[in-house]
């Protein structure tokens, strides 16, 4: 079974975010995600107050530049979780995944 130093449950913003910061760290990053990456903010047309778009940037183009990043830093993104299961020992967990 492969293991993974962080696994990030969400692909919205913030789980990719957070992806990003923890493979530059030189952490073994996964990042499960639904069926699309970007959460919600996949459907906002036009987003004018991020920083770095003067012009705005839709949801989906923005979605695609954070899961690319993520990408380039080593982070793996899987869509085939299943469900998870608590080890007894120091909280960590066992990630079961359909075959």
């Amino acid at each position: 079974m492969e293991e993974f130093d962080v696994v990030i449950i969400g692909s919205g913003v913030a789980g990719m975010t957070a992806a990003i910061y923890t493979s530059r760290l030189g952490l073994k990053t996964q990042v499960i995600e639904n069926l699309i990456p970007g959460g919600q903010i996949i459907n906002v047309e036009k987003i004018e107050d991020f920083p770095g778009f003067p012009q705005g940037i839709s949801g989906a183009e923005l979605t695609d530049l954070i899961k690319t990043q993520a990408q380039i830093n080593g982070s793996e993104l899987c869509q085939k979780f299943q469900k998870f299961q608590k080890k007894k020992m120091f909280g960590q967990f066992n990630l079961l995944y359909q075959k």
